[in-house]
């Protein structure tokens, strides 16, 4: 039955004009009307993901450090969180992400390391703490600079 569905969808993208030279949509099943309203409702998982996507893909628009450049892998020294660094020409920013359901910390002396501690967040609902700290939110990322 798979098979047979496969080899159905793969005539049928043959006959619409805009994916007969495209077999990326050989495997897509119909778009579901339904589904896509979903994707407007906050209140729905979907409406939240898709909202988060269009903003990250937003931000990396609006971020030329993001579009190329150098990458440079950073010691958090936080084994749940990934550190890295992106310069283009003059910009540069810095992403921490957190793997874990729990709030993570970044000790000052990375963000000071990094000349960091006056930076301003771009993405993110990181915590900075009075002693220079950076509380992560479970499963979430942060951009500075």
């Amino acid at each position: 039955p798979a098979a047979v569905a496969f080899v159905i969808r793969m005539v049928q993208h043959l006959d619409h004009p805009d994916h007969k030279r495209d077999s990326r949509w050989v495997h897509r099943p119909r778009a579901s009307r339904e589904q896509y309203a979903r994707r407007s409702n906050p209140a729905e998982v979907a409406g939240r993901v898709y909202r988060h996507f269009q903003e990250v893909i937003a931000l990396r628009k609006a971020t030329a450090a993001l579009s190329g450049g150098e990458l440079e892998v950073i010691d958090a020294e936080n084994e749940h969180v990934l550190c890295f660094s992106r310069t283009s020409h003059d910009q540069r920013v810095v992403i921490f992400a957190n793997f874990t359901e729990v709030e993570q910390t970044i000790a000052p002396k990375i963000l000071q390391q990094n000349h960091l501690l006056q930076k301003p967040m771009r993405h993110g609902s990181g915590r900075l703490g009075a002693d220079g700290s950076l509380t992560l939110p479970p499963l979430a990322f942060v951009l500075l600079g």
